[in-house]
């Protein structure tokens, strides 16, 4: 498994509406997973609880999760050093709900937990203004300049990596840290996707970027993240039936920042 995603970020390319040719599409985990299997979506238990990996107040956002594309032209991704999870991009794409360049603040007023928002087509993680139970639709727009804050539908894929590349370019000529640091998102149904699984997932990986390794404390923080990993492998292989690997993933490597875990 590793070659092949390996191969597969080398090929990813900036210029495609295919999410197969684009690079590896990874979820870091970010506090939207549940304690009880972190593969799935938290969930409420109350106004004040919930069986979240992160803070209760992701629990209503148990309707989408965010990932980002990555090759070697984008290597950036939210939470190097956490675990994450590689999706399958032919089984996931029909179940992406749009994407952005950049982060795209998807915990923050993006819901659709009204009656009034899911009759007018609100898409969670895509609209803007939903707080108060309203909103509207932000799509960007091509080749007009994006809008601020807009999203990119899943059919204009290139549109959004070719701004993603732009921004990480201008960025790091302007003296902004590494473009490992500089990550699009790429927003998902996680329902959908949580009904396509086994399929769905590809493996759990866990990050061994420099960062995550160049100290002794980093590399026992590191040996735990992969136990984790294996895990939530197994935990994985209990409820489906299906194993799944556990890699490192180095995104700074160009070549192969997949590999067989060390741990």
């Amino acid at each position: 498994m590793a070659a092949r995603l390996n191969r597969r970020f080398t090929s990813g390319t900036c210029d495609t509406n295919n999410l197969s040719e684009a690079g590896v599409l990874v979820h870091m985990f970010d506090g939207y997973e549940s304690n009880a299997h972190a593969f799935l979506p938290c969930a409420a238990k109350s106004a004040t609880t919930a069986d979240c990996n992160g803070e209760y107040r992701y629990a209503g956002r148990s309707d989408r999760w965010g990932g980002s594309i990555i090759n070697p032209n984008l290597p950036g991704l939210f939470h190097r050093c956490s675990i994450g999870m590689v999706w399958a991009p032919d089984v996931v794409a029909p179940h992406v709900s749009c994407t952005y360049p950049r982060d795209g603040s998807t915990r923050h007023y993006k819901d659709c937990n009204s009656e009034k928002l899911h009759a007018s087509g609100c898409v969670p993680g895509c609209w803007v203004n939903t707080k108060h139970g309203t909103g509207h639709a932000n799509w960007c727009t091509a080749p007009r300049k994006p809008k601020a804050g807009c999203a990119w539908r899943p059919s204009q894929l290139r549109e959004m990596l070719q701004e993603s590349i732009g921004e990480v370019g201008s960025k790091m000529a302007g003296g902004m840290p590494s473009k490992g640091e500089l990550y699009n998102e790429v927003v998902v149904d996680i329902q959908a996707v949580v009904r396509s699984y086994p399929g769905a997932l590809e493996a759990v990986v866990y990050g061994a970027s420099p960062e995550c390794r160049n100290s002794n404390q980093a590399r026992a923080v590191q040996r735990q993240k992969a136990g984790q990993a294996r895990d939530i492998a197994h935990d994985f292989l209990e409820s489906y039936g299906v194993e799944v690997p556990v890699l490192a993933l180095d995104a700074d490597e160009d070549s192969t920042p997949f590999r067989v875990s060390e741990f």
